[in-house]
């Protein structure tokens, strides 16, 4: 189950860089999800390493401030 994680989590990390490639977000919003997606794919690997319920729900709760940090890069970006 946790490579099943870390595999969905990886495409999520890859579909973020999807707004800079199409040219919907510039650079401010790139350097926001390339820091935020690495920090949230090393709890991943930290899962994967250490596969426990605590360690998935670690995962979970690194998800909401990851998604929040790509919200604040959007906004920032648009702002710069």
């Amino acid at each position: 189950a946790s490579f099943a994680v870390f595999s969905l989590n990886v495409v999520t990390v890859a579909f973020s860089f999807l707004f800079s490639i199409f040219s919907l977000a510039g650079s401010v919003y790139l350097l926001f999800a390339a820091v935020a997606g690495s920090v949230f794919l090393f709890q991943n690997l930290i899962l994967l390493r250490l596969t426990s319920e605590v360690q998935g729900y670690k995962v979970f709760m690194a998800s909401m401030p990851y998604l929040t940090i790509l919200m604040l890069g959007l906004m920032l970006d648009k702002l710069f």
